[in-house]
């Protein structure tokens, strides 16, 4: 998919990008560029939260403050199928009618690859969880990883207790308690763990600076030692896996 969308631009394209929902697929970005996380964010909310977007093509100026400060860059944004989105962003007010061509260029070679139908598959494949992972920790039930390097984090579906929009919000309540409770005890350490236990969960963090960032929440009435193991293999697993997991290798035009 990577490589479709990177084959294909315009002059004055800076990015492409392929969203399933609020799922990066894929991205291309012209090589001194970076669509910082607080922009693809603005992006995400802005392509998914416009349902006359999903209409027909739609030819937009937006604003992405890391990827300029002087004013807007325009976006031509399609919905190629279902939830599937492409975004080709461009410095050009006059682009539109190129990236028409582009986007028919790239829906087309994604079609006759194929690769349109395997996103749609992975799109309404079940969710994910901890037990993907194969810690064999019955009392785990999520956690949040978030890697430094990349600036890109994962995190499994939630289970119970926490399942549903409202137990996930409590679950990022218990998350937001913990990272302000370690903001009083982070040091100039290598790392810092810390564990912390409520009547509705127990969190292990463990923060790396500049390398990773791990939050777990199990069961309340885990023990810090266990939760520590299960940490440890959760880590190992992220490792094992990292190339599937986050987008290492940018693809560059």
């Amino acid at each position: 998919v990577g490589n479709t969308l990177k084959s294909h631009r315009t002059k004055n394209l800076l990015f492409a990008v392929l969203l399933a929902g609020s799922q990066v697929v894929s991205l291309v970005r012209i090589k001194d560029k970076v669509l910082h996380p607080s922009d693809l964010l603005l992006l995400i909310n802005f392509v998914n939260n416009s349902q006359s977007l999903r209409s027909g093509e739609g030819w937009t100026p937006i604003c992405l403050p890391q990827v300029s400060t002087k004013g807007y860059v325009w976006a031509y944004i399609c919905f190629l199928q279902g939830d599937l989105s492409l975004t080709l962003i461009t410095a050009d007010n006059q682009d539109f009618p190129n990236l028409q061509e582009v986007k028919r260029r790239i829906v087309e070679q994604l079609t006759k690859a194929g690769d349109l139908d395997i996103v749609q598959k992975a799109i309404k494949a079940k969710p994910w969880t901890v037990s993907n992972t194969k810690t064999d920790f019955y009392e785990l039930v999520h956690f949040l990883y978030k890697f430094d390097g990349a600036k890109q984090y994962i995190m499994p579906r939630a289970m119970h207790p926490f399942k549903g929009r409202q137990g996930l919000k409590l679950l990022m309540r218990e998350y937001r308690k913990v990272i302000d409770k370690m903001s009083l005890v982070l040091s100039d350490k290598s790392y810092t763990v810390y564990f912390h236990a409520s009547d509705v969960s127990a969190v292990l963090a463990w923060v790396r600076p500049g390398e990773f960032e791990i939050y777990c929440t199990f069961t309340p009435l885990v023990p810090k030692e266990v939760a520590i193991t299960a940490c440890n293999r959760i880590l190992r697993w992220i490792k094992k896996e990292e190339k599937s997991l986050f987008m290492l290798q940018p693809n560059i035009w």
